[in-house]
């Protein structure tokens, strides 16, 4: 499977590391990611698992640089 996270606000590189089959982004608000997420996840009907500190769906959209990036 592979698994990204969904962000908003995309922190300096070095703030970002590559997972197994993905990429893990820390975002600082955490709510406002979580909740333009779920409008994400509710029109796209997709699988969701929400962590303490990450967003991570099996069909992804990343936000980079406030420029929306789409991902299969």
């Amino acid at each position: 499977m592979k698994y990204t996270n969904i962000l908003l606000a995309k922190l300096p590189h070095k703030h970002s590391r590559p997972l197994h089959g993905g990429t893990e982004i820390r975002t600082y608000n955490l709510e406002q990611s979580r909740a333009e997420a779920q409008k994400i996840i509710d029109s796209e009907k997709l699988p969701l698992s929400i962590g303490n500190i990450d967003i991570r769906v099996r069909s992804f959209v990343v936000y980079e640089n406030e420029t929306e990036v789409q991902s299969k």
